[in-house]
């Protein structure tokens, strides 16, 4: 007697190997997640973003210089969490803008821009992925709130989004 079965599952003398033979469930189910399943998370995962990101206040530590999220103006990209063999898997890879207003100085008038993420993915969601910082005037307010964005925002942006559990 071979010590493994034929390609038909069968052992030599014709009777059914239990280690091949696998049941049809009227049910359906999936018995311990071992056949491939995935479920789409995308609107769980914008939603939880646009949570995280609404009304964000930047810690700046200056009274001269406070920075907030005005809105998460543009998300798009997918989320899917996958099981296969009792083994959960996350992919995703997410876009989005996020605009900001800020006031330096006491100053009137507010400044603006954006924070642009162009793709966080699954593979590189903790580390240093581009955020590109702009802003709507070149004068030294804006300069002065997206020279801070760009050191100590970034990381907030990207710790908001590491801690979302996307």
């Amino acid at each position: 007697m071979s010590l493994f079965p034929s390609q038909t599952g069968h052992k030599e003398d014709g009777e059914a190997d239990p280690r091949w033979i696998v049941t049809d469930r009227g049910d359906g189910k999936n018995v311990n997640s071992w056949h491939w399943e995935e479920k789409d998370l995308t609107g769980t995962a914008h939603d939880t973003l646009k949570q995280r990101f609404n009304d964000l206040s930047f810690p700046t530590n200056s009274a001269d210089l406070m920075i907030s999220v005005k809105e998460l103006s543009d998300i798009s990209g997918d989320c899917t969490v996958a099981q296969r063999k009792g083994k959960i898997m996350c992919y995703f890879g997410i876009k989005m803008t996020i605009k900001w207003k800020a006031t330096v100085g006491g100053a009137a008038k507010a400044v603006e821009g954006k924070m642009t993420i162009e793709e966080v993915e699954h593979d590189n969601y903790k580390e240093d992925y581009d955020i590109a910082v702009s802003t709507t005037d070149n004068d030294a307010n804006n300069e002065k709130a997206a020279q801070w964005l760009r050191g100590t925002g970034r990381k907030i942006v990207r710790s908001t989004i590491f801690n979302s559990n996307l």
